[in-house]
């Protein structure tokens, strides 16, 4: 059997930790501008909460640059630096997901695909230790998953295959469209998506509950 992760918000907290530290890094850039401190704290506790529901961060900094009337030229340089990691990049994993993912390494192949910028995704990667625990990473940076999903496909030689991701649209829709059995981890994004299930066979709140997922499929 063939396991494929999304990356952010099924196995990292992207939402919880690293998109509120990219927004910071926007406002203060804002506010060295002249922009008002109480309106840019204000901004920042309402994207903190709200981005979910957008499908990427950049959708949701153009909707508070609309919303909040906020010059329109300074968009382009906080787009920048919204998409521009460094070092500093805090990193946390979903409690138990290291635990997790060694001991499905001696039952299934294991594989990553994610979207976003090759730089950034690998310094996630490593900054997280999961790296070394995957046989194969297909980082996707334009485009859909369908492509990088074949590929591990056929790099593997299984014929039962499961996709675990948090946004139906990026993640399980392409997976779906290969004929895999996909689960939607109602995780950050995954929170905020309103579940179609002509794409997701299974719904969990926990990527740990991959692993009763597996026993179920081999059932199947």
């Amino acid at each position: 059997m063939l396991i494929i992760f999304d990356l952010d918000d099924t196995l990292i907290q992207t939402s919880e930790v690293i998109t509120p530290w990219r927004f910071q890094r926007v406002l203060k850039f804002l506010e060295s501008k002249g922009h008002d401190n109480d309106l840019l704290e204000s901004l920042y506790q309402e994207i903190t909460k709200q981005h979910q529901r957008f499908e990427t961060s950049s959708e949701a900094l153009l909707f508070f640059f609309q919303k909040h009337q906020i010059n329109q030229s300074f968009y382009p340089e906080c787009l920048s630096i919204l998409n521009d990691f460094t070092q500093d990049l805090p990193v946390s994993i979903y409690k138990g997901v290291i635990e997790m993912l060694k001991a499905l390494k001696s039952e299934v192949r294991l594989a990553c695909v994610t979207s976003g910028m090759t730089s950034n995704q690998e310094l996630k990667l490593n900054k997280s230790g999961l790296k070394e625990l995957f046989e194969e990473i297909i980082i996707v940076e334009t485009g859909d998953k369908v492509h990088a999903y074949r590929t591990v496909f056929e790099n593997s030689k299984k014929s039962c295959v499961l996709v675990v991701g948090d946004r139906i649209q990026k993640d399980l829709v392409p997976a779906k469209s290969l004929g895999f059995y996909t689960a939607l981890v109602q995780q950050g994004r995954g929170l905020f998506q309103k579940i179609n299930h002509q794409y997701v066979d299974f719904v969990i709140q926990d990527v740990l509950e991959v692993e009763n997922l597996i026993k179920s499929i081999k059932k199947l």
